[in-house]
């Protein structure tokens, strides 16, 4: 099924396109995408209350209202929003200010995990190169075999294909900035690597995006609580390189890339860096709540089956401590006066993926308070890693871009210089409604 509705809008002399659909067509889309909003509330309250968050979310979400609140963002913002449809097929819909257009999409979930799991598999191949990823002790080598003849680009496309069907990519022409509101694994797929059809270009070459933690938190204005005046302090927090502790799960390499890394960028941000033993989560807690920024060059682990308590942050081991700043211990603190989490560490952005979001680290931030996160989908290489998060803080601090603008800047220039998106699509910018500003 197929419907496309880009309503013409008259600026200046500049008419967009318009193609005219019967009445109740329109109302057929419109009613749709109204029971997936509402529908995604009711998933929505069940990630809260799996996380131990019970407060219950009231307020409807309809068309009318996500396009109210796309004017808070920079023109030109569209959002992308995927729903499995009762029938198994995956519903997306792109909304902007003046523009509509819904596709639902045959290929069904499995269909979908399938080729992200090979397009996983095929960037591990390359990753596992570096010897720099964490391993689970006594864990098999995973076997890649049945990807090591298998494109990058061929599986790219066939996900472009899937995810930006025709009318949705014609619609993505007119985007500058794109919100994606994803559903389950969805969320873990490098867009800026994709492709709308006709056109090509890479999505990050036409437009900056962002990952948004669930449609409540892309339309639904976040309060900042007293963060205006603890921000004013602007006192960044960089951790590179921790001391790892000898965790019992986890075989953790010493990162020397992480710690230059992470000395580099706290130069840039007039601070000192935390490294080896003085990285302990004792230190963190004392200044984390009074950051503006914190920047975590170290390792990251994301657990499926039991996020909350396993998934985790590494750092020094302090007496009596476990080297592990865990997502819950993340979730309970209080960021307020954070603006921006950079976590330059390993699969930040995976986790339990449910209808209603994500179980993750980089959520775990904008739960305690945090604006926006840029996190990681896969286990990344240091040098080229160092060379992008040096250009982000440039662009960001310095230049006083955009957090998702810094990124886009940062990883279109680290292309120059390595094509392969092994090095610079793994990073995504996390956040909801403020997180543009």
């Amino acid at each position: 099924m197929r419907f496309k509705y880009l309503l013409s809008v008259l600026f200046g002399l500049c008419i967009l396109p318009a193609w005219v659909y019967a009445q109740s067509s329109y109302e057929e889309a419109v009613a749709e995408f109204n029971n997936a909003t509402g529908a995604f509330k009711i998933e929505y309250n069940k990630l809260l209350v799996y996380r131990g968050v019970r407060k219950a979310q009231q307020q409807n979400i309809d068309l009318d209202y996500v396009r109210k609140a796309l004017k808070d963002y920079p023109q030109d913002t569209m959002l992308l929003f995927y729903k499995y449809a009762p029938d198994k097929s995956l519903a997306v819909w792109a909304v902007s200010e003046e523009i509509f257009a819904w596709e639902k999409i045959k290929a069904n979930k499995q269909v979908l995990a399938s080729v992200q799991n090979k397009l996983r598999k095929r960037i591990l191949l390359d990753v596992l190169k570096n010897g720099r990823m964490p391993k689970r002790r006594g864990a098999a080598e995973p076997n890649l075999d049945d990807v090591k003849s298998v494109s990058v680009a061929d599986l790219t496309q066939s996900l472009s294909q899937e995810l930006l069907p025709s009318d949705i990519s014609e619609a993505l022409g007119y985007a500058k900035h794109l919100v994606i509101v994803p559903v389950e694994s969805i969320g873990t797929i490098p867009f800026s690597m994709l492709s709308r059809q006709g056109s090509n270009k890479l999505l990050i070459e036409e437009m900056s995006m962002q990952v948004a933690p669930s449609m409540i938190d892309a339309v639904k204005p976040k309060s900042r609580g007293n963060a205006s005046a603890r921000q004013s302090e602007k006192l960044p927090l960089v951790v590179g390189n921790p001391l790892y502790a000898n965790d019992p799960v986890w075989e953790l390499p010493d990162l020397p890339g992480a710690k230059e890394e992470a000395t580099t960028v706290a130069k840039l941000l007039g601070t000192t860096a935390l490294t080896g033993e003085l990285a302990n989560e004792k230190s963190i807690r004392q200044k984390i709540e009074n950051a503006s920024l914190l920047y975590f060059a170290t390792h990251g682990i994301a657990d499926a089956e039991s996020p909350l308590d396993n998934s985790f942050i590494a750092v020094a081991a302090e007496e009596g401590g476990d080297g592990r700043w865990t997502l819950r211990e993340i979730m309970n603190s209080d960021l307020d006066a954070v603006d921006v989490v950079v976590l330059s560490a390993c699969q930040t952005g995976l986790g339990k993926a449910m209808s209603g979001g994500t179980v993750n680290l980089a959520r775990s931030f904008t739960l305690a308070g945090a604006n926006k996160v840029v996190m990681s989908l896969w286990s990344i290489e240091d040098t080229a890693t160092a060379t992008l998060m040096d250009d982000f803080v440039k662009y960001y601090h310095q230049q006083g871009q955009s957090v998702p603008q810094a990124l886009r800047s940062a990883m279109l220039e680290l292309r120059k210089t390595h094509a392969d998106p092994l090095f610079w699509a793994p990073f995504v910018t996390f956040g909801g409604r403020t997180a543009i500003k």
